[in-house]
């Protein structure tokens, strides 16, 4: 009797077994199906990007185009954003933000964004050697209107000139939409050539801060202007910073002797440290607040 009483206990865990093996597979076919169902109605943003783009129908070249502005971040809300609405962009838009793909996310809101004026305040800053690092392209202010194109294009001036005002004064309402518009209305901006060099002379005057211009631009003359805590904006000559002319700012001198710049066009020679040498020879004139 105690021998079947054994055998009646190991059949009825074979069924349990059996019974937990089935609950498993019905378990994880439901699991895959409420997943499915989930991300049918809430698909992940790669997912949404993989999917606009097997349904598009833009041409070769335009696909080409945006598969390398992407490229250092293709599962973005930027990239979804220019996908889905490729035939609002012109080839110029994208030419531009291919010279840096840092620019993505203000590519991406050009067409909607175009034209907007800024009002708002600097909010918050990364700040090296007391000065901000400023960006002209900035999705705040870089689609206003300023000159003969936007902030973006043509804000250098007004950019540099916001980093040096909070230096001095800490002003967080001086913004390079502001400061554009001061231009304009003081007719310092030359159409078909930018921003006049008068533009920092009479800010600086407006804001009693000095402000001289010095044309004879020597690595020297960088270093001892910076250690005795003046600023500088240099205009640029074709070179590392631009193809035709530009502003920077020389914020202060780094540990390594190296010079800590500010460029509003790129954040990627923001970050680079330079030798003061390199600066002197490719800069036309600077700009000395004190």
């Amino acid at each position: 009797m105690a021998k079947k009483r054994k055998k009646r206990k190991g059949i009825r865990w074979g069924r349990i077994l059996v019974l937990l093996v089935i609950l498993s597979l019905v378990l994880g076919l439901l699991g895959w199906g409420c997943t499915k169902v989930y991300f049918h109605f809430f698909p992940t943003l790669q997912m949404q990007v993989e999917q606009a783009w097997e349904e598009t129908d833009m041409d070769k070249d335009t696909k080409k185009t945006i598969k390398k502005l992407t490229k250092d971040d293709p599962y973005s809300e930027a990239a979804l954003r220019i996908i889905k609405n490729y035939s609002d962009y012109s080839s110029e838009i994208f030419e531009y933000g291919l010279k840096d793909t840092d620019r993505l996310e203000y590519v991406s809101l050009y067409p909607e964004k175009l034209g907007t004026e800024y009002d708002g305040d600097l909010g918050e800053l990364d700040i090296t050697h007391d000065v901000p690092k400023l960006i002209q392209w900035d999705t705040r202010w870089g689609y206003q209107y300023y000159g003969d194109d936007t902030i973006a294009i043509a804000g250098c001036a007004p950019t540099c000139m916001a980093m040096i005002l909070y230096h001095f004064i800490e002003d967080i309402e001086f913004t390079p939409a502001v400061l554009a518009n001061d231009a304009m209305t003081l007719g310092l901006y030359e159409y078909g050539a930018g921003t006049s060099w008068s533009f920092f002379n009479v800010v600086a005057n407006a804001v009693e801060i000095g402000c001289y211009q010095d044309d004879n631009v020597t690595a020297s003359s960088i270093k001892e202007n910076l250690k005795a805590g003046n600023k500088l904006i240099l205009s640029m000559n074709p070179g590392d910073f631009t193809a035709t002319g530009h502003f920077i700012v020389a914020a202060g001198i780094n540990d390594d002797g190296t010079i800590d710049v500010h460029d509003p066009n790129s954040k990627k020679r923001t970050e680079k440290h330079w030798d003061a040498k390199v600066l002197a020879e490719q800069a036309r004139a600077m700009f000395v607040f004190y």
